[in-house]
């Protein structure tokens, strides 16, 4: 029973939408080891008194969160374990693989297990992988109700109550609908606040980003002009010895006697002459002639360069304070001219989008405006429907729970109105609440404070009864769910649960022939003591035991072939049944 590998299950029963195929059971009470599988239907748990028959819900209820109990530690070992193996449906499957990352693939099997250790380190596991006991609890629920004396019941739970009263009542479509207009709405009203948060946001800063818009605009800057800027700078700051190199420079290649050109002129003319004995003189000439015009054209741009350079301190003065104003913008909004260009261009578009926000607001306020007028109808359309399923309802689970053995109970719905503004919620207008009262004269109590695990069972039995749609969990237990009841109330008993399992599979740890004989797969839980060791184990019974056991039930320890008759018709009847 080691952590195992996922599997993929072939030949799943015709019809059956998600199902326990397997539990394995090591070292819990008085379970020393077990490994039991399942097929699909109604399955009765059967075994004498004092049998430990509740053994395969309790190790249920612990694999799908109970608290743990030390002594369910088998006495001799330091741990239990607990594994299940589910086939779950199509929906179920959907939401554990978004939990899971997407890990699973379609057909997949899930395979829940917890171990107990006595040194107090208990872990869970999914599929193989470590994960917290709440995910098992999380996922149990999507899996499996178990009705008696645990409280892992769906419809405890006042929040399934109103889910259940719109799938009986045919109206869960119309809450679908409702929910979709709903979730509109609160997505626009989502929208508007946002956009309210930003006009506010931008109102407390719009006069600062004016000012700022105005800082950057009033520079008129062009980007790059700080490089050009610093250029000028350096030399209106050197502009005496810019001037004075300049002039030393000229006067060498222009105003000496002789100057540098006419020198270059001179060297020419007599390679000229010299290259008519030796051409390779020739090249050198040519050369200095390339360099007198150079020196020509150097002395005429030196003379332009004096002309134009002066010594000028006001622009000197303007230069500087344009550069201190560019850099102290830097410091503010970034490295660059570029980065202050587009911090004003920002800015702008800020600006700008303030001055289209409120038109987005009104539109958006005109649509909520239409959806919550549109939600206020639909609201008390679902309310109206609602109070007519739970008329029919009331009457109708009257009905299942005297046949089931309860004349006087009764179950009524209690409406509450949303306790919010708007006064409706993603559901409607209004909470549901299941209530319940056994007796005359007993006031109606919430179901989870029902004292009796019978007569929880039997409420379950009943709704669940009216209809399976209304609760889509595929597994569904039913324990003590025949306390204290036996003749035609036992046969109503065996016939709802042989009802249900037409849509969920269905187990019924029963002490009543008239419910086990309509099952479609019989357990026998047995005990006995082995080496000195009490051990209970479960079989499946073929059709002969199952007569026996039948027979047992009906005459106790002492089986005559009159009960053995019995059986064997009470057998061939349930058969019958679909």
């Amino acid at each position: 029973m080691g952590d195992r590998a996922p599997r993929t299950f072939a030949g799943l029963a015709s019809g059956q939408v998600g199902m326990l195929r397997e539990l394995h059971i090591r070292q819990f009470a008085l379970i020393d080891a077990l490994e039991q599988g399942f097929a699909g239907g109604f399955t009765a748990i059967t075994g004498e008194t004092g049998a430990g028959k509740s053994i395969l819900v309790d190790a249920l209820a612990l694999l799908l969160g109970e608290r743990a109990v030390g002594d369910w530690i088998r006495t001799g070992a330091d741990e239990a374990a607990v594994e299940a193996v589910f086939e779950p449906p199509e929906p179920v499957m959907r939401q554990v693989a978004a939990r899971l990352d997407g890990v699973l693939q379609p057909g997949d099997p899930l395979i829940l297990k917890r171990v107990l250790s006595r040194a107090g380190r208990n872990r869970a596991y999914l599929n193989g992988s470590p994960v917290p006991l709440s995910l098992l609890e999380e996922i149990g629920e999507l899996l499996v109700d178990i009705h008696g004396q645990h409280a892992h019941q769906s419809l405890l739970h006042p929040s399934h109550h109103l889910l259940f009263l719109d799938a009986f009542g045919g109206i869960a479509e119309d809450r679908g609908a409702f929910q979709s207009l709903f979730t509109e709405y609160r997505d626009l009203r989502r929208q508007r606040e946002e956009i309210e948060t930003r006009e506010r946001e931008r109102a407390e800063k719009e006069d600062m980003y004016r000012f700022q818009l105005k800082e950057i605009d009033d520079l008129k800057l062009v980007d790059g002009e700080d490089d050009k800027l610093r250029q000028e700078a350096q030399v209106l700051t050197h502009s005496e010895k810019l001037s004075a190199g300049a002039s030393e420079a000229h006067a060498l290649l222009a105003e000496g006697e002789p100057d540098a050109a006419v020198l270059l002129s001179r060297a020419r003319a007599l390679l000229k002459d010299l290259s008519a004995i030796d051409p390779r003189l020739s090249e050198t000439a040519e050369m200095l002639e390339q360099a007198r015009l150079l020196a020509v054209e150097a002395g005429s741009g030196l003379r332009a360069y004096l002309e134009g350079i002066e010594f000028d301190p006001e622009r000197q003065r303007e230069v500087q304070e344009r550069l201190f104003q560019i850099e102290r913008l830097k410091k503010k909004w970034g490295g660059t001219v570029s980065d202050i260009l587009a911090r004003a261009e920002t800015i702008r578009n800020v600006l700008a989008e303030t001055e289209t926000a409120g038109e987005r607001r009104e539109a958006l306020v005109r649509r909520i405006d239409q959806i919550s007028s549109d939600l206020d109808r639909e609201a008390a359309a679902l309310t109206s429907k609602r109070k007519k399923a739970a008329a029919f309802l009331e009457k109708r689970i009257g009905e299942e729970l005297k046949a089931l053995g309860m004349p006087h109970a009764r179950l009524t719905v209690r409406f509450s109105p949303v306790e919010s503004d708007p006064a409706w919620n993603g559901a409607g207008s209004e909470t549901a609440e299941f209530l319940f009262s056994a007796n005359p004269g007993e006031e109606p109590r919430p179901l989870a404070r029902i004292a009796s695990g019978g007569e929880i069972s039997r409420v379950m039995l009943a709704l669940k009864s009216l209809s399976i749609a209304a609760s889509p969990v595929p597994v569904l237990i039913f324990d003590e769910v025949d306390a204290g009841v036996g003749g035609a109330v036992a046969s109503a008993v065996g016939e709802r649960l042989k009802r249900l399992s037409r849509g969920a599979q269905v187990f019924c740890v029963t002490h009543l022939p008239q419910v086990a004989s309509l099952a479609d797969t019989h357990l026998r839980v047995e005990k006995e003591v082995r080496k000195d060791r009490t051990i209970t184990s479960v079989r499946a019974l073929s059709q002969t035991e199952r007569v026996e056991e039948i027979a047992r039930m009906l005459g106790g320890k002492s089986v005559t072939p009159v009960t053995r008759r019995h059986a064997e018709e009470m057998l061939e009847k349930g058969a019958g049944q679909i």
